[in-house]
């Protein structure tokens, strides 16, 4: 899954999903009021390698400071 802040190519991160069962996914550590790229690949283990990227969905953090949730984003 890939991470991409628009207008902040430096803080782009990508990480993996060893579940392939999850259906929801909470990112933390973002930077906070700003839109999203997010996109993923999936991978197949029996030697298939990599898919391409999936379709781009957008979406934006809000404040940080006193709501706990507000630099996560929550992916369903």
């Amino acid at each position: 899954m890939k991470f991409e802040p628009q207008g902040e190519p430096s803080h782009t991160f990508s990480i993996q999903i060893p579940n392939s069962q999850l259906n929801t996914y909470k990112a933390g550590g973002l930077l906070k009021y700003k839109h999203y790229k997010v996109s993923v690949r999936a991978y197949n283990l029996n030697g298939k390698g990599a898919s391409n990227d999936s379709a781009v969905a957008w979406a934006w953090t809000q404040e940080d400071g006193k709501n706990p949730y507000a630099r996560y984003l929550n992916l369903v």
